[in-house]
């Protein structure tokens, strides 16, 4: 969240061994800042949902193909500080959207720039209306003379939730954030090859 990635960045650059992408989403707008990224182990099957984009918000949605009634989809969002009230309205239209989708449970996280530990914050009003649980309790944002809940992760799948927690900050004032669910995966399609030794070749 919050990548600060350009379509001048190819994803040639910022491949990852072992992983999938990356998805991306960048901001649009030509000011630095911003953007949402999810990169995915090549072993985990997923696929990218381009129907849940929304044109205004910083946002990647891809859909974890699992073994479960339902599969489960993962969204990175980010939300500037000086965010207006329409991009609320664009978040929660997003997720909204995400929700509707019968065949899939939902996973969000992200930095949303709105403390959740402040009584009758704007994403806590969201997620009430959705149903969606909040599983991020303590500050993630951690400065000399303040502490704020701004990482969030929500689901509507609490059920599947293993364990969630806020781990040591690493590339920034901010703290990680981790999630990790019980889950049962399809199995990627493997490819057979047929590979001839021509130096075995009975050339008579």
């Amino acid at each position: 969240s919050e990548t600060w990635l350009n379509q001048d960045v190819s994803n040639d650059k910022l491949q990852l061994d072992g992983f999938q992408g990356p998805f991306r989403c960048d901001r649009q707008s030509g000011e630095p800042y911003g953007g949402s990224a999810i990169y995915v182990s090549n072993n985990i099957p997923v696929k990218e949902r381009h129907d849940l984009y929304h044109h205004e918000v910083e946002g990647i949605w891809i859909e974890l193909l699992t073994t479960h009634e339902r599969n489960v989809l993962i969204g990175c969002l980010y939300r500037p500080p000086n965010a207006t009230n329409n991009q609320w309205k664009a978040i929660e239209d997003c997720l909204t959207n995400a929700k509707s989708d019968n065949n899939c449970h939902v996973l969000v996280m992200g930095d949303l720039n709105c403390d959740v530990l402040v009584q009758n914050a704007k994403i806590s009003e969201i997620l009430d209306n959705l149903h969606m649980g909040q599983l991020i309790r303590t500050p993630t944002h951690i400065l000399p003379a303040s502490s704020t809940l701004i990482d969030i992760a929500a689901t509507t799948c609490t059920d599947l939730i293993e364990s969630s927690e806020v781990l040591s900050p690493s590339l920034s004032k901010h703290s990680d954030i981790s999630v990790i669910l019980n889950l049962k995966l399809k199995k990627t399609h493997s490819v057979t090859k047929h590979i001839f030794d021509y130096n075995k070749a009975n050339n008579k």
